[in-house]
């Protein structure tokens, strides 16, 4: 079933979306484990939704994965979405990737410059994992 097209705004997907949280069936998400990174092109393509909860599910997903091939999509939504909440998102769940120097530097940008107080606050608490002094490449 995770080799199938994920269609995260209908009622059948493994995420299901209410105003106040996003729910994850826990048997959708090992699925989505045992699938790994081969999930992540899909997952992507919800990476700059102009819906921003399907937006964060994907986020998340991606966050389920782990690894260093969620880097790239969840800097992204860092450098491009309009959505403070998917930015405040993709920080949390860059601690599942590997710190490295660009990923360092992404961080201290957004704690520097990032529009929403909020993030940047996050921004500044994770510096405290991934700084470019303590980042290995």
């Amino acid at each position: 079933r995770a080799a199938e097209p994920m269609v995260l705004s209908s009622p059948s997907s493994p995420a299901r979306i209410t105003s106040a949280q996003i729910f994850f069936n826990p048997d959708d998400v090992a699925e989505i484990q045992r699938y790994g990174p081969r999930a992540i092109p899909t997952l992507s393509k919800y990476i700059l939704d102009r819906n921003s909860r399907i937006e964060r599910v994907a986020i998340r997903l991606l966050g389920v994965i782990g690894g260093p091939e969620i880097v790239r999509p969840l800097l992204d939504v860092l450098d491009k979405s309009t959505s403070s909440g998917s930015r405040y998102e993709a920080l949390l769940n860059l601690k599942q990737a590997s710190c490295t120097k660009e990923v360092a530097r992404t961080i201290l940008r957004v704690s520097q410059n990032d529009s929403d107080a909020i993030v940047g606050d996050q921004a500044r608490e994770e510096v405290s994992w991934c700084s470019i002094e303590s980042a290995p490449h």
